[in-house]
């Protein structure tokens, strides 16, 4: 669930000071033509959008975050794959060329993985 953040707690805390003032003083302001409900209403209406878009970045971050996850372990799987299969053609052959282009590959997607899975 959406947490505010402090950035907006502290938005909300001002907002609700100023609309205060705002009722506080309606009558001066209406004197001189300001629609007080009006303009408190916009100003809630901005506030409920710009929660509203800190939700949706909040979701679109945890759907990045899992992404990112799911790329990862997609890298891991391809490579204990292609280990599986290329491992035992190198035990075999080492001195074939597609064996050497492995080993190379193999040291460079080593460096990239976490050292427990290589």
């Amino acid at each position: 669930m959406f947490e505010p953040d402090e950035d907006l707690t502290v938005i909300r805390k001002d907002l609700d000071e100023f609309i205060d003032l705002l009722k506080c003083n309606e009558g001066g302001l209406q004197k001189k033509g300001m629609d007080v409900t009006g303009v408190i209403a916009d100003l809630e209406a901005k506030y409920r959008a710009v929660v509203s878009a800190a939700e949706e970045a909040d979701c679109l971050q945890e759907q990045y975050l899992h992404a990112c996850a799911d790329a990862a372990d997609a890298d891991v799987e391809t490579y204990k794959e292609f280990c599986r299969v290329m491992d035992p053609l190198a035990e075999e052959d080492p001195m074939h060329p597609e064996v050497k282009e492995w080993v190379e590959i193999k040291r460079a997607w080593q460096n990239e993985l976490p050292k427990e899975i290589t």
